[in-house]
């Protein structure tokens, strides 16, 4: 992290409590990566590094704003409710901010979109780990922003965490692969085997993981790594579509 632009982060914070402050949400989308924790984040054409937030409309809960600002910057749809992640008087003199926790669906590892709304621009959108280094692109508020989030998703439990938590491909791919190394090439695995390797044995939330793991599945069996099959035969990935099974081809077990 960039001690220069963490220090000046944290000045001139506003701390005084007041009724009369602009509104504002912010919609925290995560995921589970190889390398830890990571927060979804975006580039602004013109305003540098941010993370989605935006202003409360009026007679609008703050949770109705941010799965609205979610879907209008960034085109991800909340799949669950939010979880309140507190607010704040010292992002930005003069605002308040509420945070929320955003469930969604897989979401890859970067993308553009044109946001919709007044302010319309076209938004880069990437995956940044909390304690990566920050350049000075990052406005200073955005950083108070993320030190607020991480201090919040400290007290949560782990296994609570884990139903708001995306994953990414090559966390899945990883999991996948070793899973399969692990019963070699003379067994094969059904993939919700897979899924409660990374969702645990809640079944909400380890079918949320099937798609996920399906189109890596493909991905692999496309590369020569994996072989697909249904009923008990190999079949070709292209257009994979129902139960099936997985198992490693011997010359990739480890």
């Amino acid at each position: 992290f960039n001690a220069t632009c963490e220090a000046a982060a944290m000045e001139n914070v506003d701390t005084p409590s007041s009724a009369d402050r602009a509104l504002k949400a912010c919609p925290v989308v995560l995921r589970k990566a190889q390398d830890g924790l990571q927060f979804l984040a975006f580039k602004h054409p013109a305003a540098g590094m941010q993370i989605v937030k935006g202003g409360v409309e009026q007679n609008e809960p703050p949770i109705e704003t941010a799965s609205r600002e979610l879907k209008e910057e960034s085109e991800l749809v909340v799949t669950g409710r939010p979880r309140d992640l507190g607010k704040s008087d010292g992002i930005e003199p003069g605002e308040r901010w509420h945070f929320f926790l955003c469930p969604t669906d897989s979401v890859p590892d970067e993308w553009s979109h044109q946001s919709t709304g007044d302010d319309s621009h076209q938004y880069q959108f990437f995956w940044q780990n909390f304690d990566a280094f920050f350049t000075d692109q990052w406005h200073p508020k955005f950083i108070r922003a993320i030190r607020h989030i991480q201090k919040k998703l400290e007290s949560i439990p782990e296994t609570q965490l884990n139903q708001y938590l995306n994953k990414s491909d090559a966390y899945v791919r990883e999991i996948i692969l070793s899973k399969l190394d692990e019963i070699g090439p003379e067994k094969s695995l059904d993939p919700t085997a897979i899924a409660r390797a990374i969702a645990g044995s809640d079944e909400k939330l380890w079918r949320q993981q099937m798609k996920p793991i399906r189109n890596e599945v493909v991905r692999l069996a496309k590369e020569g790594r994996v072989q697909i099959l249904r009923k008990g035969k190999p079949t070709s990935p292209e257009g994979l579509k129902g139960l099936y099974k997985m198992r490693i081809l011997p010359e990739n077990q480890t």
